[in-house]
């Protein structure tokens, strides 16, 4: 989108960034509800080496954070022009951080906590 926004002449745009950024989020509504429906017929799994984990919590992250990205472009795209902001920037901001909430949102460690380790003197806890 910034890359969009840079090659496109500075003529008013109203609309565009939170039109493509509420489509970028339906879509990855549609995508998270898709795994939905398929771990119900397949089960839970673990990818990338069980790093992440694909279950029905995670998807569930996955349509909380999508569903949260949807919501704040609507409200943006009319408080946004009204404070003169109106570029691409927050709605990049935004997808960019909740693809980072996604990330942690499926990844195992996130889900179960640390093992313990055998040895105290690998503990980071030390009292």
């Amino acid at each position: 989108m910034l890359t969009g926004s840079s090659l496109i002449r500075k003529k008013s745009r109203p609309g565009l960034w939170a039109s493509c950024t509420v489509v970028i989020g339906l879509g990855s509504l549609g995508a998270a509800a898709w795994v939905w429906n398929d771990i119900g017929d397949h089960g839970a799994k673990a990818a990338v080496a069980s790093a992440v984990a694909i279950d029905r919590f995670s998807v569930f992250i996955l349509i909380a954070i999508s569903s949260a990205v949807v919501i704040s472009a609507l409200l943006a795209e009319s408080y946004l022009p009204r404070e003169r902001l109106d570029g691409p920037e927050f709605y990049v901001l935004a997808m960019l951080s909740a693809s980072g909430g996604m990330l942690i949102g499926v990844s195992q460690r996130s889900h179960r906590p640390l093992p313990r380790p055998r040895d105290p003197s690998l503990s980071p806890c030390t009292s």
